[in-house]
């Protein structure tokens, strides 16, 4: 929606949705994740260490920083 500007904002997204602007803000700051990251979330293969909490840590836009960020090797 936001993408499609039918909504202007955050705000006004998670009031569409019915939901808590932070749950809003932080799925949206999943989708920057490196496609990397993402498919070792999908395919089980991520660190134990790794969890929603540390995912919805304020993570670098660098893909390769995010490794590191999140121990990664």
């Amino acid at each position: 929606m936001l993408d499609e500007r039918k909504v202007a904002s955050i705000d006004e997204l998670a009031k569409r949705l019915g939901k808590e602007r932070a749950v809003v803000s932080h799925t949206l700051q999943l989708t920057l994740l490196s496609p990397e990251i993402i498919h070792m979330a999908l395919t089980g293969t991520l660190p134990p260490s790794v969890n929603m909490k540390s995912l919805k840590a304020a993570l670098p836009p660098e893909w390769e920083t995010q490794r590191e960020f999140l121990g990664i090797a």
